[in-house]
């Protein structure tokens, strides 16, 4: 990603226009990256807030099953003790 900002503006500075040309094209892409880095950063958090949600989902699963294991372990303990 950096290597193409690097060339694009290194072409866009050695290209024979005036400043403000080159200043307006070098805004013109940075807000093209700017939308581009923006919806990347909110589909990497949809992404986080999704496996961190199935993460406590497994994990309350598991909890679930300790406390049956952990009751039915009670049971027998008591059955046979």
């Amino acid at each position: 990603m950096a290597g193409i900002t690097a060339g694009l503006v290194t072409g866009i500075l050695l290209a024979p226009e005036e400043g403000a040309n080159i200043r307006k094209k070098l805004a013109k892409k940075a807000r093209k990256y700017e939308d581009m880095l923006k919806e990347k950063g909110s589909y990497l958090e949809d992404r986080v807030k999704e496996k961190s949600n199935q993460f406590k989902n497994k994990a309350s699963d598991f909890a679930s099953k300790v406390e049956t294991i952990k009751g039915e372990a009670q049971k027998a303990v008591e059955q046979f003790g």
